[in-house]
């Protein structure tokens, strides 16, 4: 037997170790026996594995020599023997003095501080966990960083409920204590990166790719996000459209405050994604004029002189069509509301290899064949291989051969929903 087992079956088995209030989503009795058994037979394993197995056991009220055989001061003699160096002591004081001004109660306390400790383990290089929250409200009052130190990778899925029992996301700053400088890759679910967040340490992070799931980052988060990350390649936001409806004013993630932070901070990106969803973005609790969403848009990209692959709905990059046609009451008083002058070669790059505009809608096609044909005829899209839009309607109409592309309406086979795809030939 080894010293320690593969990190693949240590992170395969840290991704199914959860510290959830819920009995559904706690390991059952079988599991716990393997547990133990692995365990024993491993001690590299059991450094990893045992700080939550008996947070698990301290819940449950099972007895803990009945499973490991070792008892629960065993285990914090153990992990304390283990980290006893000057690299690791700042760390240890800042736990006791944290957990002492936090008064956290006797029930607790064991614990938060065994899994405190467990951050320090030097074998992790990658790390699943869906964090109870309120454990980690206290971890993040922790002074000093203290997480894995070889930590690369990074999976954190937020599940909690308000007072309503309405799904919320999990706060940014909650994952902050994982997100160390040496991690090179951030993938959240139903995460809510909407305030600046109060990072321990002033180093860079070596973030490459960050992608969020269900979840919502607005210009504030986002800005936060890229000014620590400046070797940031690939970035890929999916909205919660749930959430928006409990999102304040402050907090909406508009996409001209989104643009403005791409344009200062994402020269970098390689790859953006942000998936937007557009009937629900609009769709708040509070009024917004048909002005203001027209002139809402994320605007030129063109300062992303690296960036290769973009994919967002249309109306998020170039704003929101309305109706140009007049009322009766504006011809009367002279106002008309302009379609947006912006045009697809105002706002992309050169550099730019493949676009993906999600959705477009019948009242879009027309103006669309337009956008399309006069980006082409431009031809300063020399690396542009192909454009795609879904959820496309009706045909193409748009005559793109002379000048050296393919036009071509992809059918889906479980789904009524269709696909422009143009190619360079």
């Amino acid at each position: 037997m080894p010293p320690h087992l593969p990190n693949e079956v240590l992170l395969a088995i840290i991704g199914v170790l959860r510290n959830s209030k819920s009995t559904h989503e706690r390991p059952n009795g079988p599991d716990y026996a393997t547990l133990s058994k692995l365990c024993r037979v491993s001690k590299g394993f059991q450094q990893v594995v045992e700080p939550f197995l008996y947070n698990y056991v301290k819940e449950l009220n099972i007895p803990s020599d009945g499973l490991t055989g070792f008892t629960r001061f065993w285990l914090r003699k153990r992990l304390e023997e283990r980290q006893d160096s000057a690299d690791h002591s700042p760390f240890r004081r800042a736990i006791g003095l944290a957990l002492y001004r936090l008064k956290i109660c006797d029930a607790d306390l064991e614990g938060i501080y065994l899994l405190l400790l467990a951050m320090l383990l030097p074998e992790v290089e990658v790390l699943h966990f869906a964090p109870n929250t309120e454990m980690m409200e206290f971890i993040a009052e922790v002074d000093r960083p203290g997480p894995f130190p070889r930590l690369q990778q990074v999976y954190a899925e937020g599940v909690e409920t308000d007072w309503e029992g309405c799904e919320i996301g999990m706060p940014a700053r909650l994952c902050e204590p994982f997100l160390s400088p040496t991690v090179q890759i951030f993938r959240g679910i139903r995460v809510e990166w909407l305030q600046h967040i109060k990072w321990r340490t002033a180093e860079r992070m070596s973030l490459k790719s960050v992608h969020l799931a269900n979840s919502l980052c607005n210009g504030t988060g986002m800005s936060d996000l890229l000014s620590r990350c400046p070797d940031l390649e690939t970035l890929s936001i999916k909205w919660a459209d749930e959430y928006l409806q409990h999102v304040t004013e402050d907090d909406f993630p508009y996409y001209d405050e989104i643009g403005e932070t791409l344009r200062r901070y994402g020269k970098n990106l390689g790859e953006l994604e942000l998936d937007c969803l557009q009937g629900n973005h609009y769709n708040c609790d509070y009024y917004r004029s048909d002005e203001e969403l027209q002139q809402e848009h994320v605007g030129s990209l063109q300062e992303l002189t690296r960036l290769k692959t973009l994919r967002l709905p249309l109306d998020a990059l170039l704003g929101q069509e309305v109706d140009d046609t007049q009322s009766p009451e504006e011809e009367e008083h002279g106002t008309e509301l302009q379609a947006p002058a912006l045009t697809l070669s105002h706002v992309l790059p050169s550099s730019l290899e493949e676009l993906e505009l999600m959705s477009c809608s019948s009242s879009e096609v027309e103006r669309l064949y337009v956008r399309i044909h006069d980006l082409l005829a431009t031809g300063r899209m020399a690396y542009l291989r192909y454009i795609s839009v879904k959820g496309y309607v009706g045909k193409f109409q748009s005559e793109v051969a002379p000048l050296g592309w393919n036009a071509s309406i992809l059918e889906h086979r479980y789904t009524t929903q269709k696909t422009l795809l143009i190619t360079r030939n």
